[in-house]
């Protein structure tokens, strides 16, 4: 074979070879490639399954949005106009868990089932109305007594509640409080101190309220009626001598409540029984004045008996002296 044919053929095995290896690469990346994409393909249908079964059992098992065992509850016989109000706002502020519960005269149900807004807190599941049980009176102090001294009321009517927030029509909590309710639920009570001398908190009007404690006192104890301590007293005195009690004491209890006892920046304000307002706060012109900037929503509870009670430096900024 002469040189010339040699180097033709080794040209033409070259070029066979060549066209063979890149057919081979072409097959090999195809495959390569059909692999992957298969791959991508069932990871992506893998995951779309995943998230659709997740979808479906959180469809299938919501997640509770109340809690039953955290109770407020309003004790109120008459419509107060500002009622629909104070609840829109107190449902705002208390943690979003909790349930509500009016109970409350034939009139007042009535009034509170007039509000759209409480209408539809009432479809919610949010707030339950109710009719006061037919063995309650609520005529005066001493009959509010009873009804809160009374082992049904926590054990059976208010059931499964364990922790009970009780607030009056003239309490009130601030949209700017660093602390929320859930803040005190260790403790057994919280409720404000009643002067500047007591050790402890305990007023009732706006209280915390731990259940199976109150139950153990008033298994144990019946307050008689007459007594002249009035259920918030009596209560609190029982459940300090508790040999396991967890009360605490005036200084924390001051920061859920201020009623006669000053604090800068408390959870609420209880005003005073049927309005009557304590001078020690309302009648100080700089302590007035830093309530209504820190909590201005307190201007809903002081309307309830102002025109006999009116406090002086509430007077002084509605008429202000030229």
């Amino acid at each position: 074979m002469l040189p010339w044919q040699v180097r033709n053929r080794a040209t033409h095995l070259m070029s066979r070879w060549a066209v063979f290896a890149f057919f081979f690469v072409l097959i090999f990346y195809y495959f390569s490639w059909t692999t992957l994409t298969s791959r991508s393909s069932i990871e992506s249908f893998e995951s779309e399954q995943r998230i659709a079964e997740n979808k479906t059992k959180t469809e299938s098992s919501p997640i509770p949005q109340y809690d039953p065992r955290k109770l407020a509850l309003l004790v109120e016989t008459r419509p107060l106009p500002h009622l629909p109000a104070l609840f829109t706002h107190m449902t705002t502020i208390i943690p979003p868990e909790w349930t509500f519960k009016f109970m409350g005269s034939a009139e007042a149900l009535l009034f509170m089932r007039s509000s759209p807004v409480i209408t539809r807190f009432e479809e919610s599941g949010k707030l339950q109305l109710l009719p006061i049980p037919g063995n309650y009176s609520l005529k005066d102090r001493e009959t509010i007594s009873q009804m809160f001294t009374d082992i049904h009321l926590y054990r059976d009517i208010l059931a499964p509640a364990e922790h009970l927030l009780v607030w009056q029509p003239d309490s009130i909590f601030c949209a700017n409080a660093p602390r929320t309710l859930n803040d005190y639920l260790e403790w057994d009570w919280v409720g404000a101190p009643w002067s500047k001398t007591a050790q402890y908190g305990g007023n009732g009007g706006l209280s915390l309220r731990k259940v199976n404690k109150i139950v153990e006192v008033l298994a144990n104890k019946t307050r008689r009626v007459g007594d002249g301590a009035l259920e918030d007293l009596w209560l609190t005195n029982n459940l300090h001598n508790l040999p396991d009690n967890h009360m605490p004491n005036a200084a924390i209890s001051k920061t859920f409540s201020v009623e006669s006892v000053w604090d800068d920046a408390p959870l609420g304000y209880h005003v005073g029984w049927l309005g009557v307002h304590h001078e020690q706060i309302w009648d100080d012109q700089k302590q007035v004045d830093h309530i209504m900037k820190y909590c201005p929503e307190v201007k809903m509870i002081l309307g309830m008996k102002l025109d006999n009670d009116k406090p002086e430096a509430i007077k002084n900024m509605e008429n202000p002296i030229n």
